[in-house]
């Protein structure tokens, strides 16, 4: 993928989220460790081609570690890597986080990429998510606001109640 990636232009990002497959609960600082050395590989491999990987915390119902956006930011600084950031997603963030805002704020630097999920996995606006704030938080942390590299932002719904206005509700 990161060859793939490359050929859209430096600062693409490549989402290695599930590649980290769900790890060990019972050997975490194993897990951590050895995740960390696969991420830093792949990110000096990614780095020559002007490639970011973004890591994606996701819920504790689906993988063992890398639930919170402060697990993302830890594993982004002990990755060490300036192509290595983070991908969050609303729909995780109002579950693994306390406080969804502050977590944007102090993940800041590492923000590249944004999905936009509503805590029903639904369209943004279509449950209690208060998306005009976690805009207004995007833009106080500056993302987007660089010119050298891109920022993304994106939406990962159901489509419902079907699929056409699934896609047209959350313009």
């Amino acid at each position: 993928f990161v060859e793939f990636a490359a050929g859209f232009g430096s600062g693409t990002c490549v989402n290695i989220g599930r590649s980290r497959g769900v790890g060990d609960a019972q050997r975490m600082e194993e897990t951590l460790r050895a995740a960390a050395v696969v991420f830093q590989e792949l990110a000096d491999t990614a780095a020559p081609l002007g490639v970011r990987l973004v890591l994606e915390p996701v819920r504790r119902q689906e993988v063992n570690f890398i639930h919170s956006t402060l697990d993302g930011l830890a594993m982004a600084r002990r990755v060490g890597r300036p192509n290595f950031g983070l991908m969050l997603d609303t729909y995780h963030m109002n579950l693994e986080d306390p406080d969804l805002f502050a977590a944007l704020r102090q993940a800041a630097p590492y923000v590249w990429h944004m999905h936009f999920s509503d805590d029903n996995r639904c369209w943004p606006g279509s449950g209690s998510i208060d998306f005009p704030r976690v805009v207004d938080v995007l833009i106080e942390i500056g993302f987007g606001q660089n010119n050298d590299l891109p920022a993304y932002v994106s939406t990962e719904i159901k489509p419902w109640p079907d699929p056409d206005s699934a896609a047209r509700l959350p313009i």
